[in-house]
């Protein structure tokens, strides 16, 4: 239907509208069908820009039916329309005399009463009535905000905050009360609860600053100003606050720089403000000595954010500011650090080790130097060398701090056990410390003892905010394959209210636990603004795993399937194509034999083979061997070696043509380890993980009892592709690598998750498993803790990238830097 033809019928209805309502005019009575009929004309006037009429045919209606809501709605909605707002809020008023009770008249009337008389009205009117949701508590709020009166305001963050948890408007207006108000301690407090909720909103990271520098704490501000995106409506105002901050700290020459680019926006309500702030400080200056002496005792800070301008001005203003840094008696080891992660970051690690080295004669407490030497480790050579270091270099007692930091090296060098024990014990020593907690939940699921995390849960971190204690019991009660108690707990803490439930980990367990009901009830309450997640699932839930799920759920619950139920022949032909019903089949049979036997002799078994499978480019030497070490050293089996470059050519030669364009084609380095995983068992077999899995011990006492192919199960009843052990040839391998190939080959847009990753795996062992024309396959089934108490996942380190090497200040800062270190050993020449 083209422009004109809409236009058309739209005029033409419009008549006979016109026509209608005539003649409706001249029909008396109060039958019912005629108050409908004249309501359903008065409406489609005013859809048709009919707005006279409309108006007419409702105030018609009102004078028979004072009380009638919808007709109430519409005649103020037409009076908006006219711009007509005054005579809108009036007539908003009157249907207050007749029906005081109705929220929705309450708002559509305060709505108009905000244009025709502003914010501070609206809100007499809003906030008469005690009984409002969370759409109308928000937008009362945001009445407040608008008329400068959100001290005002507290009660309903309150109220909001209680239906709506972690809801970003009233998160912000705490942080508003507090800096309306003055109070810089209280602003804190609520910017500091507000990030923990929402890190990502500009809005909240911009007021977090103000509240930071209206306490005094200009360091953090800084930091936080610096965070607000630059492509937001906020960036404006984060510039006049840099600006702002580094005055206050004295910054003078940095402060000329930021003001300079504030007054470069060329914005009609800033330009006034940098040109008396450059005016200001370029008399300050006037009035200084030409060479002011440097104070002994200048503040570190100051001089890091001088740092950033001298970077403008040239090399030798660079190591001018920079030699009085790291010289500064008082340089703290974490500024220190930021220098040195500076020149790591943009790849300049020769410039970044020679600095770290440097640093060796700083005189810092014990306690700093090892935070200096483990974040400095964790950065340049990875986990397993911060592991190392800290074993050598024992201290007697750590603080909180320390010993957070010593469980996220031991959780990412791979050393999960020993982190659960430790981080089992710091719990009962901190027992209010929700990142404590965290750990100690992480540590203990990836060591295959997630029942031990419930033990701290209900036991000494009780404590422990309810929203972090919520989150380490779900994910321990999903390693423990719970799903059914894991979506009790956080329908529990939803019915409590004022804890952020996450919304989306909610929606994965409905599904997985059949409800899908429940799910797309929690999927109704999402919205795009909510974060990039929930908008990647709202707008392209095929390129998320959750979405999948639930577009799963659909589809089988459309064709009357129940994918909590394995044992119905519907859902045994589905395990073919669908996770669910497949999930459903594994956990039915998870406490049977799968497979003839292991006494059973002549049935193939793996090959005393372990592939280790990279993504992509083999970090250096140094790694590589670290692990190689570990394999070697854990198994009496050979260990290969394999990543993309490498792979391609022996795909093609023993797979095919199509599996090497596979690999070639994703672009996901987490697809390109399956496929290789898959091309190298079907090919060899034997045991295949990827690069990070470090072993512990009893590798081989695990892989021995294999039979046919050796497969672990993940609490969410997916089968996992850590490490896959498979006798050359098997048909689950076989089945897997031939669905992932062509579903690459075809570009799908799913998640990996289901391309060629667990759920694909999951899909092709239930389908061997009952597909009557397949011939048996032995399978040897474990829950995952089995392989978690041998393997544990590590943090692989990654060479720096050097992309940003080029850039004209990172070439300014790593020159200032090389002339700052001096002689043969690179030490700092004035380090106190």
């Amino acid at each position: 239907m083209t422009q004109e033809t809409k236009h058309d019928d739209k005029v033409q209805l419009a008549t006979v509208l016109r026509d209608v309502a005539k003649r409706l005019e001249r029909i008396e009575g109060d039958q019912g069908w005629l108050a409908s009929l004249r309501f359903g004309v008065a409406g489609g006037l005013a859809e048709a820009g009919e707005d006279k009429l409309a108006e007419a045919g409702f105030r018609r209606i009102l004078s028979d039916t004072p009380r009638h809501l919808w007709a109430w709605v519409g005649l103020i909605d037409v009076l908006i329309a006219q711009s007509d707002v005054v005579k809108a809020a009036a007539t908003g008023r009157d249907a207050l005399g007749h029906l005081p009770d109705v929220v929705l008249l309450r708002r559509k009337t305060a709505e108009a009463v905000e244009r025709a008389e502003g914010p501070a009205a609206a809100l007499d009117v809003l906030t008469a009535s005690q009984d409002l949701g969370a759409d109308d508590a928000a937008y009362a709020i945001g009445l407040h905000r608008a008329a400068g009166t959100v001290i005002g305001a507290g009660d309903l963050c309150s109220r909001l905050l209680h239906l709506r948890p972690g809801d970003g408007l009233a998160l912000l207006a705490r942080i508003e009360i507090g800096l309306q108000s003055g109070d810089g301690a209280l602003a804190v407090a609520a910017a500091e609860d507000a990030l923990v909720h929402r890190p990502d909103h500009p809005e909240i990271v911009l007021r977090a600053a103000q509240a930071h520098r209206l306490a005094g704490d200009f360091p953090k501000a800084t930091v936080l100003a610096e965070a607000v995106p630059p492509d937001t409506p906020f960036a404006r105002d984060a510039a006049v606050l840099r600006a702002m901050l580094a005055e206050d700290i004295g910054a003078s020459a940095a402060a000329r720089l930021l003001w300079a680019e504030v007054a470069d926006l060329n914005l009609p309500d800033l330009t006034p403000l940098a040109q008396a702030a450059l005016a200001r400080l370029e008399g300050q200056m006037q009035g200084e000595p030409v060479a002011a002496p440097v104070l002994p005792d200048a503040d570190p800070a100051t001089l890091y954010t001088e740092l950033e301008a001298a970077l403008a001005e040239g090399p030798d203003a660079a190591e001018a500011v920079l030699r009085r840094l790291v010289t500064h008696p008082d340089l703290p080891w974490y500024l220190a650090f930021r220098l040195v992660a500076r020149l790591w970051q943009a790849g300049a690690a020769r410039e970044a080790a020679a600095l770290s080295a440097a640093f060796d004669a700083a005189h810092w407490p014990v306690a700093d130097r090892q935070a200096f030497a483990i974040e400095d480790l964790l950065l340049r050579r990875g986990p397993r060398a911060a592991l190392d270091w800290v074993r050598a270099h024992p201290v007697a007692r750590r603080d909180r701090e320390a010993s957070e930091r010593l469980g996220r090296v031991l959780i990412n060098g791979g050393a999960s056990r020993l982190a659960g024990r430790y981080l089992f014990a710091c719990c009962h020593r901190w027992p209010q410390d929700a990142q404590m907690l965290a750990l100690a939940t992480d540590a203990l699921v990836a060591s295959g003892r997630p029942d031990r995390a419930l033990r701290l849960i209900d036991g000494p971190c009780r404590a422990v905010p309810a929203g972090h204690r919520l989150a380490s019991q779900v994910s321990a009660l999903v390693a423990q394959g719970q799903i059914d108690a894991a979506v009790a707990a956080c329908t529990q803490a939803q019915a409590a209210g004022g804890i952020a439930v996450p919304r989306v980990a909610l929606i994965e367990l409905q599904v997985l636990s059949g409800n899908l009901a429940a799910a797309e009830a929690s999927m109704s309450a999402l919205s795009v603004t909510d974060g990039p997640l929930e908008e990647a699932l709202i707008c392209r839930p095929r390129a998320t795993r959750v979405g999948s799920l639930l577009n799963e759920a659909r589809i089988l619950a459309a064709a009357g399937g129940d994918t909590a139920e394995a044992a119905t022949a519907g859902n045994r032909a589905a395990a073919h194509d669908f996770f669910l019903p497949a999930r459903a089949v594994l956990l039915e049979r998870s406490g049977q034999a799968l497979g003839a036997g292991a006494d059973v002799p002549g049935l193939p078994v793996a090959p005393d083979l372990v592939h280790l499978i990279w993504p992509g480019v083999l970090p250096l030497p140094e790694e590589v061997g670290r692990i190689l070490t570990a394999w070697r050293t854990n198994s009496r089996r050979e260990v290969r070696l394999h990543d993309p470059r490498s792979a391609s050519g022996w795909l093609k030669e023993r797979v095919g043509v199509d599996a090497a364009r596979a690999l070639s084609m994703v672009s996901d380095p987490d697809q390109k380890v399956d496929l290789m995983l898959l091309g190298a068992l079907l090919i060899h077999g034997g045991v295949a993980a990827a690069a990070h899995q470090w072993p512990r011990g009893g590798v081989d006492g695990l892989v021995d009892t294999v039979v046919g192919a050796g497969l672990f199960l993940e609490g969410s009843g997916a089968v996992s592709m850590d490490v896959v052990i498979a006798a050359p040839d098997h048909p689950v391998i076989a089945m897997a690598l031939e669905r992932a190939v062509a579903s690459c080959l075809s570009r799908e847009n799913d998640h990996r998750w289901f391309k060629t990753g667990p759920g694909l795996m999951t899909r092709a062992l239930a389908t061997c498993l009952t597909d009557p024309a397949r011939d048996p396959c032995d399978v040897t089934l474990r829950p995952v803790s089995a392989l978690r108490s041998v393997v544990s996942p590590h943090r692989v380190w990654a060479a720096p990238n050097a992309g940003l090497r080029g850039s004209p200040e990172m070439s300014t800062f790593a020159t200032a830097v090389g002339r700052v270190l001096s002689g043969d050993t690179g030490a700092i020449t004035a380090v106190p």
